[in-house]
């Protein structure tokens, strides 16, 4: 179970100078005794496909119940630093070798002991190629050679070779040797629907989509100020918006359709906060094509849309124009490649298009190349069968792309057939979908030649250059600029279509407090601070 966190080298310098000057002001608030207690309903339109951090695919509605329930080594703190989690201290890091001492207070939900075994296993139970995974952990525990055993304590890792700042490999999330009972996990193990972690919440039960979560030893003084949360997938967003305005209904949702957000501050009863903005909407193009491997292409299909008027049409201008795979929030957007350098060109798009050779050659409206015609598939995820946003967005595109002499054919699938065609099997001419990243906003997964991510078969050795660059510099200041000169190569290669970043709010009520921090990509990081007053139980 999580004890109090430990901060970070700089908060705990900040606290104990507070501590010295304010302390009775410093004390009141840890030891309130009122804000524990009361339970927190919130709403998700997407359900997670299972309850432990391995075998999921990795949606959005998982992240944010893993970060629930469980736990990993390293965690990040609200200033982007890393921090020990079950780990005692950060770790000793020597060449390729990494060495952690663990903590010895924490147990399992179960009440069961967390130790090194705990966390030697979580790591074959990734290698073993039997193991359902996401492939992003795959490539994460393919850095490593073996993790050994030094006490009951203390853990060795080594990895195939020395990674300046390896810290970043040490965030996925440890599981329970006694209670996965086996060398690999799969859907069909009872933990996957009944998880047992070490987070400030324990899984109770799942009934009808709604999932039940109770506060870690409720008698212990670092544990969260919440008695209980519960998760209600609700798919349909007006019922949503109908569930939180109503008394008893939801006290939060995740994650507001736009169109829905006035109506939610016009009720007085919620905070809108917004949460999210390193993420990026995109169209990526499969290079296996031999039309869409050329350059000229990817820039006509990039000016020939009005991606100013598709964002305030049909997204209600909640968001920004990117000109790259960093959105304007992180720290590795170049500020020099702006978005309007992409501005919609209709005409110069015709002219690329005639200079590479894609001609209409039959008069059929249609052009070619090769001798075969430019009709390609877009797909995009729809998980039901309403009218999205993204299918608004996609049949505009359709249209601007029409009038260019290239036709293109909306191909709806859902998440499970998407991952399959695009990610597996590569059989795919463009997807229409988005990226969304934690506080590193590391994309070199998405465009490095062997990039876990790299559904597109893109490869450029400047590319691959200046990823490798960024990967080995210890130096804050020398990163950030390799990354600004990454972006504008991205920007002039367009492996992509860069469209933009939405806005995303969520909407919590007011009588639920210390919701200000939300974190951006795992949203809940901070759930020990929220808190009901008695009074609105």
């Amino acid at each position: 179970m999580r004890k109090n966190r430990q901060p970070s080298v700089l908060l705990r310098f900040g606290l104990a100078l507070m501590v010295m000057l304010l302390p009775l002001i410093a004390g009141a608030q840890d030891i309130d005794p009122t804000r524990y207690g009361g339970e927190l309903r919130y709403g998700e339109d997407q359900f997670p496909d299972s309850f432990d951090p391995i075998t999921s695919i990795q949606n959005m509605a998982n992240i944010r119940l893993m970060e629930l329930m469980f736990e990993s080594l390293l965690d990040e703190d609200e200033f982007g630093e890393y921090i020990p989690r079950l780990a005692a201290e950060m770790p000793a890091i020597k060449g390729n070798e990494v060495i952690f001492k663990l903590r010895s207070d924490v147990a399992w939900h179960d009440g069961t002991a967390f130790t090194s075994e705990d966390v030697k296993f979580t790591f074959d139970l990734l290698k073993n190629p039997q193991t359902v995974c996401d492939p992003y952990l795959r490539k994460l525990v393919d850095k490593f050679s073996l993790c050994r055993i030094l006490g009951p304590y203390q853990v060795q890792f080594i990895l195939k070779e020395a990674v300046v700042n390896p810290q970043h490999l040490f965030t996925f999330k440890i599981v329970p040797r006694h209670v996965v009972a086996a060398d690999y996990l799969q859907k069909q193990n009872p933990f996957v629907r009944n998880p047992v972690g070490s987070g400030p919440f324990r899984f109770v039960e799942n009934i009808k989509n709604v999932i039940k979560l109770e506060v870690a030893n409720p008698s212990d003084g670092g544990r969260a100020y919440l008695d209980r949360m519960v998760m209600a997938h609700v798919p349909d967003p007006q019922r949503m918006l109908d569930l939180a305005k109503s008394p008893g209904g939801l006290d939060a949702v995740v994650e507001v359709r736009v169109k829905d957000i006035s109506e939610y501050e016009t009720t007085g009863q919620f905070n809108l906060r917004q949460y999210n903005s390193l993420s990026f909407s995109y169209i990526g193009y499969n290079f296996q094509h031999p039309a869409l491997r050329i350059k000229q292409v990817r820039q006509a299909l990039a000016l020939g849309i009005d991606r100013a008027k598709i964002l305030k049409h049909h997204y209600y201008g909640k968001g920004q124009l990117i000109s790259g795979p960093y959105p304007p929030a992180s720290p590795y957007n170049n500020p020099e490649v702006k978005p309007d350098m992409q501005t919609y060109a209709p005409n110069l798009a015709k002219q690329l298009l005639d200079r590479a050779n894609c001609l209409d050659s039959n008069g059929d409206g249609v052009r070619d190349y090769n001798g075969k015609a430019l009709i390609f598939d877009l797909i995009i995820q729809t998980d039901d069968q309403r009218t999205t946003l993204l299918e608004r967005a996609a049949v505009a595109i359709q249209d601007y792309w029409n009038d260019l002499g290239i036709k293109v054919n909306i191909k709806h699938m859902d998440s499970q057939a998407a991952q399959a065609a695009v990610f597996q099997n590569k059989n795919f001419d463009m997807i229409m979908a988005g990226w969304t990243f934690d506080a590193a906003n590391d994309v070199s997964s998405l465009f490095h030649t062997n990039g876990y991510n790299n559904f597109i078969s893109y490869s450029n050795p400047r590319v691959d250059s200046l990823i490798n660059s960024i990967k080995n510099t210890n130096d804050p200041e020398q990163k950030r600029l390799l990354n600004h000169k990454l972006h504008r190569l991205l920007f002039d290669e367009l492996p992509y279509t860069f469209l933009w970043t939405l806005d995303k709010y969520a909407a919590i009520k007011k009588k639920v407090y210390g919701t200000e921090d939300i974190h951006p990509f795992t949203f809940f990081k901070y759930i020990e601070n929220w808190y009901i007053p008695i009074d609105y139980r």
